[in-house]
């Protein structure tokens, strides 16, 4: 018996998603660098692989959730935000380029653990009922 393999199309037809749009939805993680991809000469994408990067992010996103992991990240956002905070009070006072760029660093440190919460805050509700 020949394997199937991971074709999109049959992504697609195991997941019963649209084809089309499973499609740009492999793009947006190709071009995340988390998966590689075969592409046809129409474009298609006809073999996806995981890579490591997207191995290990595919993990951290879905870990096991308790009540102490949702509250360590809680507790990560809170000083993740307190320093934001900080470095925009700091460049209201003084919009230097150095100030500018480190408010940017901490927004940018501060997006990447806010963009992991809607997964925590799911599971946190289905925790504290």
């Amino acid at each position: 018996k020949k394997e199937r393999g991971l074709t999109a199309s049959y992504i697609a037809e195991v997941l019963k998603k649209n084809e089309a749009k499973l499609q740009v939805e492999l793009g947006i993680l190709r071009d995340n660098n988390l998966i590689e991809c075969d592409v046809s000469p129409t474009g298609r994408i006809r073999r996806a692989k995981i890579t490591s990067q997207g191995a290990s992010s595919f993990a951290e996103a879905t870990k096991i959730v308790n009540k102490e992991t949702v509250r360590d990240t809680l507790n990560e956002i809170r000083d993740r935000l307190s320093t934001l905070e900080g470095a925009f009070e700091e460049l209201q006072r003084n919009p230097s380029e150095e100030n500018k760029k480190s408010f940017m660093e901490k927004l940018d440190t501060f997006q990447s653990v806010a963009n992991g919460i809607a997964p925590i805050v799911k599971a946190g509700i289905e925790l504290f009922k």
